[in-house]
């Protein structure tokens, strides 16, 4: 008895799915016979570039990359790019301290205007050269620092320092 009631419900989630897929299969040809856009695919670029501002920096380089070319194209827009904020979480500290998670970061932030990296454990002397290397000085006008003790003299000399060609 109790198999035969596992199994109805196992039968009636099934039949639910089916029947989603065939309503949301409908409605987009009905939206498409309309003229709407029923897909992701088919959004401008700007619109797309809109949606994905709202996530986060890793969020932006490892997830959104992956879905298409077209996202990953998406997620290189440089506008995406202008304001990048780590604040001190508990994956973002560990994931600045590896070499190339910054370094991907703002080698994607060719106009990149404000870099947060406040109460960040990890930002030292040689995350300061960088910034200093990398960033677009052209374009970067805020750096926030608060609360990042690893940061002395010397990081602050690196980050002033000359780029080198």
């Amino acid at each position: 008895m109790v198999e035969k009631e596992s199994a109805l419900r196992i039968e009636e989630f099934f039949c639910n799915i089916r029947r989603q897929r065939v309503r949301t299969a409908f409605l987009q040809a009905y939206y498409k016979h309309l003229g709407y856009n029923t897909g992701l695919k088919n959004l401008p670029v700007d619109l797309k570039a809109k949606i994905a501002s709202f996530l986060s920096p890793k969020e932006l380089l490892v997830k959104m990359s992956s879905i298409s070319k077209d996202m990953q194209a998406v997620s290189r827009s440089p506008v995406l790019w202008r304001q990048i904020s780590i604040f001190a979480q508990k994956d973002s500290s560990s994931m600045l301290h590896q070499d190339n998670y910054l370094l991907q970061l703002i080698g994607r932030s060719t106009q990149l205007q404000v870099l947060s990296l406040k109460y960040c454990q990890h930002v030292n002397e040689e995350t300061m050269e960088i910034i200093s290397q990398q960033a677009n000085p052209f374009f970067l006008r805020e750096l926030y620092l608060d609360g990042c003790e690893r940061i002395n003299d010397n990081a602050l000399i690196k980050l002033t320092k000359p780029r080198v060609p």
